[in-house]
């Protein structure tokens, strides 16, 4: 498949290069963000990522988390309040984001479909 093919309006998804998912279901995603699950199909562990101030971030969470950037930032902060969960990783560079993913088993990530997913496994996203 393209990577065009792999592109869901502007955003793909990204993962560590090991990982054996191929394709995820927008529902499974919105789980994991959203820290209604926080495991792999396999047991191990999701590593959640975010690239900070991007347009594919502010699609992604509006699209497929239903929340406004705000609104998912404060999410997190009650989850970690609570002690329910850990927050993503934040990541400010294409370059210390991919690094994280290719170095860390389990982490997920996504970016705008332009950007050069180097090193990483690239997941179709399905409805």
């Amino acid at each position: 498949m393209t990577q065009a093919g792999l592109c869901h309006g502007k955003v793909m998804v990204i993962a560590h290069p090991k990982t054996t998912v191929r394709e995820i279901s927008q529902h499974r995603l919105r789980q994991l963000y959203l820290n209604r699950s926080k495991k792999w199909a396999d047991g191990s562990s999701v590593h959640l990522t975010v690239f900070v101030d991007q347009p594919a971030t502010t699609v992604f969470i509006t699209k497929h988390l239903g929340k406004s950037t705000a609104q998912f930032k404060r999410y997190w902060k009650q989850q970690l309040f609570s002690g329910k969960g850990i927050p993503p990783e934040y990541f400010k560079t294409l370059q210390e984001l991919l690094q994280y993913i290719r170095t860390t088993r389990g982490a997920i990530g996504f970016i705008d479909c332009d950007a050069p997913p180097k090193g990483v496994a690239v997941i179709r996203l399905t409805e």
